[in-house]
């Protein structure tokens, strides 16, 4: 089995935190029905869920606990949801973006080296800082702001053009060109 990358941008334009906090409740109800996830997560995780019917802050829980459900939200609920995501194309193997860390690192600045590391090695959005795995330390979740995306492609186009770049770079000026106008964080599941 490969690992893929999933890219998607907010249908609501808000933040990852501010979408899994309003989607909290019905994510909670079917994570504790009969989707047959609940034993996938973590005992913290676990735990929260059956405390607490509602969330008003992600930081009222466990960064782990929050890392692993935002995991299973992002990836597991959301494909069944529809209505949360807006999914874009490609959606190709994680070894793409990996094979092109040497690439960015020699040809770019620190801060583009920093969000291309996020892709590799997750953003937690609890507190923004790097690595964002579910449990099972396989899967990950990453996102840039729109902000990071425009430092991103402006450095990527200008560095790398399209024609002779790397497939990895090629498909993050892809995903980056079909969303510049949606002015939503750019998230990433990895798993």
């Amino acid at each position: 089995m490969s690992i893929r990358v999933v890219f998607y941008t907010p249908k609501s334009k808000k933040s990852l935190n501010q979408v899994f906090i309003e989607n909290y409740e019905a994510f909670r109800d079917w994570s504790l029905g009969d989707s047959g996830y609940f034993e996938m997560y973590c005992a913290d995780a676990q735990q929260f869920l059956l405390d607490n019917v509602t969330l008003k802050n992600v930081q009222d829980m466990d960064r782990f606990a929050f890392d692993d459900l935002i995991n299973h939200f992002t990836g597991d609920y959301s494909a069944i949801n529809e209505t949360i995501f807006q999914f874009h194309w490609p959606m190709m193997r994680f070894d793409h973006y990996e094979d092109a860390v040497k690439l960015i690192e020699a040809k770019c600045t620190s801060d583009i080296q920093q969000l291309w590391q996020f892709l590799i090695k997750g953003r937690s959005p609890w507190d923004g800082s790097q690595g964002c795995y579910g449990h099972d330390n396989y899967s990950r979740v990453s996102y840039w702001t729109v902000q990071e995306q425009a430092n991103m492609y402006s450095t990527l186009k200008k560095t790398f053009g399209t024609m002779q770049a790397h497939d990895g770079i090629k498909y993050i000026l892809q995903v980056l060109e079909e969303i510049k106008n949606e002015n939503a964080e750019l998230i990433m599941n990895i798993g």
